[in-house]
């Protein structure tokens, strides 16, 4: 069973990440493994789902009522909304599972606390999409760096073939089809880095923390040179920021002394050239629609 769980988050990741971006789908495949299509992703999700609830009902490896009761009460609510949505709007239960099946998706937590319920699943299931997202991440680093002085494309991205059109801000190519799962995945890391800075037991494996360390680089390069997605990278930046001053570390000094590290990082970064395009780009015509966009939904909110 772990084998099977631990394959069907694999495959999950895999698409996730569109196979590192390297090769297509076969056909009209494409079309449902996209940055906002996740139909392939939610019906390998519950395939995973089905051998999970084969083998509860045969080994019981988790509560069997209570699994039941939530994944079954969680499918009829689907079902009766599929099914209301339908009547109420007259349109086919096809077209309405299309644009609905978002809702399933949380069943994708049983897999995940079934593969992290003890230490050496909850390993595996971080290293793996530290990973992924830091060769997903250099991948984009190194697009954005080629496309932007050769104008070449070397990744196989499908939005980018299917519309034919390319993403541009200050004169730079804007890719951000892996960005949220890349900058979740530096909150992952900077976290294990921050507990490694005063634990040394953290450090004992150097190479996961090697991987951590090469993750956050390189992720946020990506996230500031490539993705241009100004609200995560400030998110970013406040997260590291707060966890790191979350942690109660056994040497105060070394606090003290790693707080006025980042105070003199950040200010000369905040008078560098970069913190002021950085800035201005709030306020950059090229980007009116998207602070538009922002500014409305804030008032609406």
């Amino acid at each position: 069973m772990d084998r099977v769980i631990k394959g069907v988050i694999v495959v999950i990741m895999l698409l996730e990440v569109r196979f590192f971006y390297q090769i297509l789908l076969p056909g009209a495949l494409n079309l449902y493994n996209y940055y906002n299509n996740k139909i392939l992703i939610c019906g390998v999700m519950l395939v995973g789902l089905m051998f999970m609830g084969i083998n509860i009902i045969k080994y019981g490896y988790f509560h069997k009522r209570l699994f039941s009761l939530l994944v079954m009460g969680l499918i009829i609510i689907y079902a009766l909304q599929v099914l209301l949505s339908s009547i109420t709007y007259d349109r086919g239960i096809g077209e309405i599972v299309k644009e609905s099946y978002y809702f399933l998706l949380v069943l994708f937590y049983f897999e995940l606390t079934y593969c992290c319920r003890n230490k050496k699943g909850y390993n595996f299931f971080i290293t793996l999409i530290t990973v992924f997202t830091c060769i997903t991440s250099l991948l984009f680093l190194a697009q954005g760096i080629v496309y932007n002085t050769t104008r070449h494309l070397f990744l196989q991205i499908f939005e980018i073939i299917w519309q034919d059109e390319i993403s541009m801000r200050g004169g730079k190519i804007r890719l951000t089809q892996p960005s949220t799962l890349c900058c979740f995945t530096i909150v992952i890391s900077a976290s294990y880095i921050i507990k490694a800075m005063n634990d040394p037991k953290e450090r004992k494996n150097k190479l996961i923390l090697l991987l951590h360390i090469a993750n956050v680089g390189i992720g946020m390069g990506y996230a500031i040179v490539v993705a241009q997605t100004r609200m995560i990278t400030i998110g970013l930046i406040l997260s590291i920021f707060m966890m790191f001053m979350a942690l109660k570390f056994k040497n105060q000094f070394k606090k003290i002394l790693s707080i006025m590290l980042i105070l003199l990082i950040a200010t000369a970064f905040l008078n560098s050239s970069a913190a002021n395009n950085f800035f201005k780009s709030f306020t950059a015509k090229e980007n009116d629609g998207s602070v538009y966009a922002r500014t409305q939904a804030y008032e609406y909110y």
